[in-house]
Parts: C-alpha cells; sequence; structure tokens
C-alpha cells in the first residue's frame, strides 16, 4: 500500500476481483474495509459498541457491492465508502442515543421525585 493507510487504485481493483469470485477474495476486502471502519470509528469518536458498528457497516458496504450501487467513473471507492460507512455510523449513534433518551425518560416518568442519578 501507499503512505495512506488505504491506497485506492488497490481498493478499486479488489472490489473488481471481490464481484468477480467472492469466495477468493471476501476476506481481503473485509480486512481492508475493517481498517476502513475503524479508522472512521476512532476519527469521529463514536460511543457505540465497535463490534456491533462493524457488522451493521460490513452489511451496509458488501449490500452496495452486490446491488451494484458503487460505479467507478462516478466516484472513488475511497469516498464513496467512506460515505457509506460514516451514514451507517451516524444512524447507528442516532438509533442508539434515541433509546437511551426513552429510557430516561420512562425512569423519569416512574420516579418524578428523584435526582438525575437514577437507578
Amino acid at each position: 500500500m501507499s503512505n495512506h493507510y488505504l491506497n485506492n487504485d488497490e481498493f478499486e481493483d479488489l472490489i473488481d476481483k471481490y464481484r468477480e469470485d467472492p469466495d477468493k477474495y471476501g476476506d481481503d476486502l473485509a480486512n481492508m474495509l475493517d481498517t476502513l471502519i475503524v479508522v472512521i470509528y476512532k476519527t469521529w469518536k463514536f460511543t457505540i459498541d465497535l463490534d456491533d458498528a462493524k457488522q451493521d457497516c460490513f452489511i451496509a458496504v458488501f449490500n452496495t457491492i452486490k446491488k451494484g450501487n458503487f460505479k467507478k467513473s462516478k466516484s472513488s471507492a475511497f469516498n464513496y465508502f467512506t460515505s457509506v460507512i460514516s451514514n451507517e455510523l451516524k444512524t447507528r449513534y442516532k438509533k442508539n442515543k434515541r433509546y437511551y433518551e426513552k429510557i430516561d425518560e420512562y425512569r423519569i416518568h416512574l420516579y418524578p421525585d428523584s435526582s438525575k442519578d437514577l437507578p
């Protein structure tokens, strides 16, 4: 690879190879995607479970590849899949945030005279 953590040309080449032979190139593509997911996760400092986030991102990326939504002529693989992964992480973060806000509202409803430090 180049000085960057992902070389876009190698990434696009691997995507093409994966489309032709998923069994042969799936692990290599997953390793490259894992690197991208972790870097985005750490850059944005998400407070969600990394393993769960990775699973969601892998599903989103592989579905995108399978459906043929990514076109090299329109965008680089690096930029395109950075957006796919970022959007997936943001969605998971918002979903978790709403869930915990509802839990807090319910606790306040159950214990209206309690302080913020509820069980």
